[in-house]
C-alpha cells in the first residue's frame, strides 16, 4: 500500500532525528511506500529515509507552500497509485484543501488529522483566536468530504463532534509513541528540580513557569529549572532572567540532539511542568512520565486523561501561585514523588512505541479496505 503525507514538519529532511523520524522508522514498516511533502528544509530537495520514506522539501519560501504542495502532489500522483492521502491539518488548513483537490482529481480517499485545537481550552493571542475560527469553518467545510478524522484524544474529538462531524467519521488513533527502551527509569542524581521542553511561547506558558520559580526560589534557594528549547520569546525570556535574578536558578538548552539524550535529561529532574494554554499532547511530558518523573500540568490535551491528580501528578491552573505551590509540596516530600514516579511508569504502557504505531497504520489502512 502507498501513502502521500501533506505535513508541515520538515524536521526529519533536515536531518533532525525528531519524533517524527523515529515515528516514521517505524511506521514505513506497514507500507511499500511513503512519499511525504513537507517544508524547505535547506536539504537536498528529495530525502530517502528507511528505503521507503521519500520526502519532498520545498525550495520556496514557507508562505508560498501551499502552491508546492499542489504541484509536487500532482506530479507524484500522476506516476504513483496511492491508497491513501493523510493531511496533516492546523493553522490556516491549506494541506486539507490541498490534499482534497488532490485526492478528487485521482480518486485518491484524505483522512484529515485534527490532533490539537489551537486556542483550546484558552486562548492566548490573537492569531489563536482566528486560528481557532478558521478551524471550526474548515471542519465544516470537510467534514462531507473527508474519509475520516484522526484525532488522538477526548478534547479535540468533542470539539470537533459540536461542529458537526458525526462520531464514525472520527477514528482515536494515538500520536505519542514512547520507546521503552529509552524512555525508562535510571538511577542517577537529580541535577534539576523541575525540567520544562518546549517552544518560549506564550501559549506554552513560559512567563507562568518563570513566575512561579521567582515564588519556589523564596523557600528552595537553591531551586533549579532546565528549559529545553527555544522560540520567538526566547529572548525576553532571558530578559526576565536577569532582571528577576533568576540566573542561579534557570538553566536553558536549546535542542538535544538524540532521544536518549532527552532520556538523560528527564532521569537527571525530580518534576517534569506543563504550563500550556492549549495542547494536543505534549509528548515530553508522557516521555518523562515514563522515566518516572511525575508531572504538574494544566488541564490541557492528554494530559487532562492520563493524569489522576494527587495518584499520578498534579493538575494546576494557569496561575504561578498554584504552580508554585504544587512544585514545593513535591519538592518537600520525596517520598510521595517516589510513589507517584511509580504510577507514572505505568502509563507508558498505553503509548508503546511499536504497538501505538503499528495500531496507527493498520487503522489508517482500515479505512480503505
Amino acid at each position: 500500500m502507498k501513502l502521500l503525507m501533506n505535513s508541515m514538519d520538515s524536521s526529519p529532511a533536515t536531518g533532525k532525528k525528531s519524533s517524527f523520524y523515529y515515528m516514521l522508522e517505524e511506521f514505513s514498516k506497514y507500507w511499500d511506500r511513503i512519499d511525504i511533502i513537507c517544508p524547505k528544509a535547506n536539504k537536498p530537495n528529495t530525502l530517502i529515509l528507511f528505503g521507503r520514506v521519500h520526502m519532498h522539501s520545498s525550495t520556496l519560501p514557507k508562505l508560498f507552500q501551499p502552491f508546492y504542495s499542489y504541484y509536487k502532489g500532482r506530479e507524484l500522483t500522476k506516476n504513483i497509485k496511492y491508497d491513501l492521502i493523510d493531511s496533516h491539518d492546523g493553522g490556516l488548513h491549506p494541506n486539507g484543501l490541498i490534499s482534497w483537490l488532490l485526492g478528487r482529481k485521482y480518486k485518491i480517499p484524505y483522512i484529515s488529522e485534527i490532533l490539537h485545537v489551537m486556542g483550546y481550552p484558552q486562548s492566548k493571542s490573537i492569531k489563536e483566536k482566528l486560528v481557532k475560527i478558521i478551524t471550526k469553518y474548515y471542519v465544516y467545510w470537510a467534514k462531507n468530504k473527508a474519509l475520516a478524522f484522526r484525532v488522538m484524544s477526548n478534547q479535540p474529538a468533542a470539539i470537533i463532534e459540536g461542529w458537526g462531524v458525526p462520531k464514525y467519521k472520527m477514528i482515536m488513533l494515538k500520536s505519542i509513541y514512547i520507546n521503552k527502551d529509552i524512555f525508562h527509569p535510571v538511577v542517577c542524581k537529580k541535577d534539576y528540580d523541575v525540567v520544562f521542553c518546549g517552544r518560549f511561547d506564550v501559549n506554552k506558558g513560559i512567563n507562568l513557569i518563570l513566575e512561579a520559580v521567582i515564588k519556589i526560589k523564596v523557600e528552595f534557594k537553591n531551586f533549579k529549572i532546565l528549559l529545553i528549547g527555544s522560540g520567538k520569546y526566547e529572548k525576553k525570556v532571558k530578559n526576565k532572567i536577569v532582571e528577576d535574578e533568576l540566573k542561579n536558578n534557570v538553566e536553558i538548552i536549546k535542542w538535544v540532539e538524540t532521544d536518549k539524550d532527552l532520556a538523560d535529561y528527564f532521569n537527571r529532574s525530580k518534576i517534569v511542568i506543563v504550563a500550556s494554554y492549549s495542547e494536543g499532547g505534549p509528548r515530553y511530558a508522557v516521555e518523562a512520565m515514563s522515566c518516572g518523573v511525575p508531572p504538574v500540568a494544566t488541564r490541557v490535551g492528554v494530559m487532562a486523561e492520563i493524569i489522576e491528580d494527587g495518584k499520578n501528578g498534579f493538575f494546576v491552573d494557569w496561575d504561578s501561585s498554584d504552580i508554585a505551590g504544587k512544585i514545593s509540596i513535591l519538592l518537600r516530600d520525596e517520598g510521595l514523588r517516589k510513589k507517584m514516579g511509580e504510577q507514572c511508569i505505568k502509563i507508558a504502557d498505553k503509548y508503546e512505541y511499536k504497538k501505538t504505531i503499528k495500531e496507527l497504520a493498520l487503522g489508517m489502512q482500515g479505512l480503505i479496505h
